[in-house]
């Protein structure tokens, strides 16, 4: 079964997000373990349900031990440090923000 993509849904199930990856489900469950940001949901009985933004993890997932033919334990640590990467930009932009808004109402306040 393949998921279309005019319809969103907001759960899929293990096998379907197997195929639309045309990855194992037994790599999707490994992948749990050693990503921190996939965590699928399960339901009463234990099944997996993954949302939107488990799929956009899964992907960056494959996209990056694909295109830079990394192993599981290279990607993690990638993923990891482009994580940090992005936490350090918001800092230095937060601190930016700041330094600009002074200067705007520091040259306003002697005009």
């Amino acid at each position: 079964m393949a998921i279309s993509n005019n319809i969103q849904k907001l759960y899929y199930s293990i096998k379907e997000v197997s195929t639309k990856f045309a990855v194992s489900e037994s790599a999707l469950r490994s992948w749990e373990r050693e990503f921190p940001n996939l965590n699928p949901k399960r339901n009463s009985a234990g099944d997996r349900k993954y949302t939107e933004k488990d799929l956009k993890e899964i992907e960056l997932i494959i996209r990056v031990r694909k295109d830079k033919k990394l192993t599981v334990e290279g990607a993690k640590n990638y993923i990891k440090s482009r994580e940090h990467k992005k936490s350090d930009n918001e800092d230095l932009i937060n601190s930016l923000t700041k330094v600009k808004n002074f200067l705007t109402e520091w040259r306003n306040s002697i005009q």
